[in-house]
């Protein structure tokens, strides 16, 4: 009970530190469906805290994986923690990390990358936000508003729940979720029986101090977007949003987030996180952002120095890979020339 109350207290001092993957619950989510996962209460140069991570052999990783959303270590000083003492005093020889907050410090000098986090703050209510995002946005809030309208006319009336626990719902998440990203060529996540399992323990975990949310946007008796988020006090994250891909056109991912943030603040939510990259409805909704720390921390100086040039490399790498059509036939044109010359 005392370390829950030690935990809770260092959580409460700062809002970044109230992010629901901050909680101990989140933790024993992961616990539960089998992830090997330690939690580590310290006292270091004057601080006390908590690393919570997934060991792999002598290495930390993020809770949850590729799941993860927010990674910090969390302590009660005002000076960074020395996370190489930490790692030694675990049996740690690094520790590999995506989503920490440059407020927490450490990051500074081992960090690889920093990238945007979205936020959307709704301290001063609804409306206000709604206000200044259709004065930002005027002409996209009309589309949609246009959009609303003709999915009501040729789909049926619209209606949000905030929160089911109806598994047809969170199948269809999955189903659809995994359309997307094989559909981008990412890395399906969601193949592994854990990530499933992950997800339904989101859906039943319902605490004051973690609850998750699986919203569903209907048009009629046609479910055409789903969300699953999870809340802790005033801060929500917009984990796992997706929508019916027959009914694109509509925008149905933009009317449910909308409907998510109306509904979320008439909950007390203050803060919702869209989470890190950039995308063009996070860009729209978002009215404050955050820097978020990509990189690793080694021990060993020479295997930090190996791997930051390899994040760098693979960075190069996919920016080449991604780079314009028109400019990739350039390239295979001048290789193609070089090549007739050469024979």
């Amino acid at each position: 009970m005392r370390q829950t109350e030690h935990w809770r207290q260092l959580m409460d001092t700062q809002l970044w530190r109230c992010h629901p993957q901050m909680t101990i619950e989140w933790s024993r989510i992961a616990e539960r469906i089998g992830r090997p996962v330690e939690a580590a209460e310290f006292e270091c140069q004057g601080s006390t805290g908590w690393f919570v991570y997934e060991r792999y052999a002598n290495l930390a990783s993020p809770i949850s994986g590729h799941f993860s959303d927010f990674q910090a270590i969390l302590a009660s000083g005002v000076s960074p923690v020395d996370v190489r003492q930490l790692l030694a005093a675990c049996g740690l020889s690094g520790f590999r990390f995506d989503h920490v907050p440059v407020e927490n410090g450490w990051t500074e000098v081992e960090r690889f990358y920093l990238d945007q986090s979205y936020w959307v703050c709704l301290d001063q209510g609804y409306a206000s936000y709604l206000c200044r995002l259709q004065s930002r946005h005027r002409q996209w809030c009309q589309q949609l508003e246009r959009k609303k309208r003709k999915l009501a006319r040729e789909v049926g009336s619209l209606r949000f729940e905030l929160h089911t626990e109806n598994h047809a719902v969170l199948q269809a998440l999955i189903e659809w979720k995994q359309q997307q990203i094989l559909a981008a060529g990412w890395k399906n996540v969601f193949h592994s029986p854990w990530a499933r399992d992950l997800l339904k323990e989101t859906v039943r975990e319902q605490t004051p101090n973690f609850a998750g949310w699986l919203s569903a946007l209907y048009a009629g008796s046609q479910l055409v977007a789903v969300h699953l988020g999870q809340r802790s006090g005033q801060v929500l994250n917009a984990w796992i949003p997706t929508h019916h891909p027959e009914f694109s056109s509509y925008s149905p991912g933009a009317l449910l987030h909308l409907e998510l943030l109306r509904c979320s603040s008439e909950r007390g939510i203050t803060h919702i996180n869209l989470g890190r990259g950039e995308n063009p409805l996070k860009v729209k909704l978002a009215n404050s952002t955050s820097q978020m720390a990509i990189g690793a921390i080694f021990r060993n100086q020479w295997r930090q120095r190996m791997a930051r040039t390899l994040f760098h490399t693979k960075k190069w790498l996919v920016g080449v890979y991604k780079r314009p059509k028109s400019v990739q036939g350039d390239r295979q044109r001048h290789k193609a020339e070089v090549k007739c010359n050469l024979t």
